[in-house]
């Protein structure tokens, strides 16, 4: 049975990828090129979970186009973004999937793109060089205003932000996060900026914060309606 996604909304889906018992259903609806990918894995823990991972996505997908899960179209853009092809069928769909450890997240919404990253809270050596990296002038004031615990929040605050807003225009790393700004604004709600030759300049994404669970992090940013 299909599931419906109205226009407007955004439907998440968390869980654990060692908990699902359905390797080798999963393995079944993977594309030739997923299965070569997840024989390569170094472990069978990776293993396992990249086939949980892409299976779990690719069944997802198929109730939402009411589809078989194997006959999709999965495609990547050039830095890795990946999206639906030949589904004229139906409405677009903008997803995206993160993991981390055996933790997973996806996010759908129609005829926008949207981009996902969630991360473990923990604090780490080296925090304050990496903030003077990769955070905007913006970002690195919000960072050091912050105090103790605040501190370690707020620095994935903005980083899952960044990561989020990356994927979703399907840029990724390859862009250079010290001209982007995710600061903080009013309601929770961190609207973007990016610098160009012009200065900075607002773009119309939203990026928005949650937990999926407990000790995680997530950074969600939702572009505008796809014309």
């Amino acid at each position: 049975m299909a599931s419906t996604l109205a226009h407007g909304d955004i439907h998440l889906w968390c869980g654990s990828l060692d908990r699902l018992p359905v390797q080798k259903r999963f393995e079944e609806c993977l594309s030739p090129a997923e299965r070569s990918r997840a024989e390569r894995m170094s472990s069978a823990e990776l293993k396992g979970r990249f086939v949980v991972s892409h299976g779990l996505l690719r069944a997802i997908l198929g109730l939402y186009c009411d589809t078989d899960p194997g006959s999709l179209n999965l495609q990547y853009g050039r830095y890795g973004k990946p999206f639906l092809a030949d589904t004229k069928e139906v409405d677009h769909i903008g997803f995206s999937v993160s993991h981390c450890g055996s933790s997973l997240a996806l996010a759908l919404i129609r005829e926008r793109d949207i981009g996902l990253d969630i991360e473990a809270i923990r604090s780490f050596s080296g925090m304050a060089k990496f903030v003077e990296r990769f955070f905007s002038k913006d970002e690195r004031e919000e960072f050091q205003s912050s105090k103790g615990d605040h501190r370690t929040r707020a620095f994935f605050e903005t980083w899952t932000g960044k990561e989020a807003y990356v994927k979703g225009t399907g840029e990724g790393l390859a862009k250079n996060l010290r001209r982007i700004s995710v600061a903080q604004g009013s309601g929770g709600i961190r609207k973007v900026r990016v610098f160009s030759r012009r200065g900075w300049n607002p773009v119309p994404w939203t990026v928005y914060n949650f937990e999926p669970e407990v000790g995680l992090l997530a950074g969600l940013a939702v572009g505008p309606l796809l014309l």
